[in-house]
């Protein structure tokens, strides 16, 4: 039977119910003999339990006493299996005792449900449905029956920047044994890491969205090669492999490890799209984010001259040389910092 908790207790179901009882200090303290416990359902109100706890008349309680189990000192629980077709609501458990001739008692809530309702929930995405078939499930005659079998099904993932059958273009046979519902879960985690690196930035959108997609691939791939027992990395094999002579088996993992190029491969791809979203999408893969030189403007007047003082087309037009040459103006000499006029400046 399965054991349910506070937060949801499955009408049928077995829940445990714990207590602590402490002292004023807040030391664990044992009560005088072990504590009973008086369970009341939805119907009644909680001041109803606290007029009845101080009368010690327990007329409106569904069932009761029922007596705890003592675990460690001042440690009590009980394991209370909610009556099938019970209300859904919030029900309570009172529980009574005596410490050194003091009566006391306090009481705790939790929530029954009636379990699931096709009509009144409904999936979103991001939700993983579990689906138990008993072994117990027999066809109209009754002498056949099922393998008990748990069957999976995820909704749509959101946020999902790159599909299984992209991630699988890109890199091809070297993750065939990864299961789409793997690569698919791995996706949707490296796509909610590159939202949590650069949201969208609407001068770069387009960029963006391209390099958020390939920082997705080959973050999610890199991911589930991390998996242990998975590619091949240092303090890993590839998969669980056993031979004796010319018997081998293997546990279904890869038959081809990935190689460490192909690795280092993926990290490097994964680092420098990295980057790219880092930077908003305003560099490309490669690409730092310090400038490769800075000169000052051209009406700047500190502008230093460039090159070897070759004159300036835009300005001077002249036949162009077969060779590289310096075209020198009449009345003009080499200076220090290039030809001048020949007039002396004081």
């Amino acid at each position: 039977m399965a054991v349910s908790n506070r937060g949801a207790a499955l009408a049928g179901n077995e829940i445990v119910l714990r207590a602590v009882f402490t002292d004023s200090d807040g030391c664990l303290v044992d009560l005088d003999a072990v504590p009973e416990i008086y369970i009341y359902d939805e119907s009644v109100e909680t001041d109803t339990i606290v007029s009845e706890a101080d009368a010690q008349t327990y007329t409106s309680a569904l069932v009761g006493p029922l007596s705890a189990v003592r675990l460690s000192t001042g440690y009590y629980t009980y394991s209370y299996t909610v009556p099938a077709g019970g209300d859904a609501g919030s029900w309570h458990d009172l529980w009574v005792g005596t410490i050194n001739g003091t009566d006391d008692y306090d009481y705790f809530s939790f929530r029954v449900t009636a379990g699931f309702d096709a009509s009144s929930q409904s999936l979103g995405n991001n939700t993983m449905v579990i689906i138990e078939l008993s072994g117990d499930i027999t066809n109209s005659a009754g002498d056949e029956s099922l393998v008990a079998t748990d069957l999976y099904y995820s909704t749509n993932y959101s946020p999902l920047y790159a599909s299984p059958d992209l991630i699988r273009l890109e890199l091809g046979r070297w993750i065939d044994y990864i299961p789409d519902d793997t690569l698919a879960l791995m996706s949707h985690i490296s796509s909610k890491e590159a939202d949590f690196i650069q949201g969208d930035v609407p001068c770069n959108s387009r960029n963006l969205k391209l390099a958020k997609t390939k920082f997705v691939v080959y973050d999610s791939v890199w991911r589930c090669l991390m998996i242990p027992g998975q590619g091949q990395q240092s303090g890993y094999a590839s998969g669980k492999k056993k031979s004796l002579g010319d018997l081998s088996i293997t546990d279904g993992a890869p038959v081809v490890a990935v190689p460490d190029e192909i690795m280092d491969w993926i990290h490097q791809q994964r680092q420098s799209w990295f980057r790219v979203v880092n930077a908003g999408a305003n560099i490309v893969p490669g690409q730092g984010l310090t400038p490769t030189y800075a000169v000052k403007g051209m009406n700047d007047p500190d502008r230093r001259l460039g090159g070897r003082l070759w004159e300036d087309p835009g300005t001077i037009h002249y036949p162009q040389p077969s060779a590289n040459s310096k075209r020198r103006r009449a009345g003009m000499r080499r200076g220090r910092f290039g030809f001048s006029d020949g007039r002396r400046r004081r």
